[in-house]
């Protein structure tokens, strides 16, 4: 009781105030450092960057920008491609442009380059035949020219490019030549593009070729039924009564 009876004096009053006022710049330094020091540590935040994008880059040159960025980096497989080349990047994790953090390691899918095979041999085969069996292999047929072969049947293949055996990317093209029959005439394909088609009609007519299929596309850059494209190459020669397509512009609507 005779505590509740003590007069507070000034002293007591100033040894309080120095006490809070310790106290709240005590609490103030805590806040500050929790801020500032605990909490990077716990969810790292000031280290995080944005994720560069290094697809469709060679192995050696992504290597290089992501050590740039403050990341690490490992192979994590190796695809083959028909489109990139060998030693690209194919695709990363993390994808571009993601906050990630530093010293983080992407993983990096590398081609192998296009897959390869091996050209059958055509030789002695028919047009048919031959583009049957490149199909069946994943190639695609490709230019077809025509030659004599006196010591090979007429229509059948006389030789290709590449040669059977060659090592070529699976979905390349395989170019063929035919051998012509006896007194077969040669006619030089002749540049369509841009002309009208009945003036085309009539010209493949009189040279010797077969018109064959004939598709439109809408093209309002021409006048109706211009020839945007052709099957054969211009300048190549082909057998007389060779087919030839085209695809021509679509008249335009009402």
């Amino acid at each position: 009781m005779s505590f509740l009876k003590r007069r507070i004096t000034w002293r007591d009053l100033r040894r309080w105030l120095s006490i809070i006022f310790i106290c709240s710049v005590l609490f103030l330094i805590l806040v500050l450092f929790t801020d500032t020091v605990i909490m990077p540590m716990v969810v790292r935040h000031g280290q995080e960057s944005v994720a560069p994008d290094v697809s469709g880059v060679h192995m050696e040159e992504a290597k290089r920008i992501l050590k740039e960025h403050g990341f690490r980096w490992e192979i994590a497989a190796e695809e083959f491609s028909p489109v990139e080349p060998r030693f690209t990047v194919l695709t990363q994790q993390p994808a571009p442009g993601l906050q990630v953090k530093n010293g983080r390691t992407f993983s990096l899918v590398i081609s192998k380059g296009g897959e390869t095979g091996m050209v059958p041999e055509l030789r002695g085969l028919t047009l048919r035949q031959a583009k049957l069996m490149l199909e069946e292999d994943d190639f695609k047929p490709g230019m077809i020219t025509y030659d004599y072969h006196d010591r090979l049947p007429a229509d059948v293949i006389v030789r290709t490019y590449p040669p059977a055996g060659a090592q070529i990317n699976r979905g390349g093209t395989v170019d063929l030549v035919v051998n012509l029959r006896e007194g077969t005439r040669l006619i030089t394909v002749p540049d369509y593009l841009g002309m009208n088609y009945s003036d085309v009609e009539t010209d493949v007519i009189q040279i010797g070729l077969r018109i064959g299929e004939v598709s439109r596309e809408r093209d309002d850059s021409v006048l109706p039924e211009t020839v945007l494209s052709q099957s054969l190459v211009p300048g190549m020669e082909v057998a007389e009564g060779t087919e030839i397509s085209f695809t021509l512009s679509e008249s335009k609507g009402p």
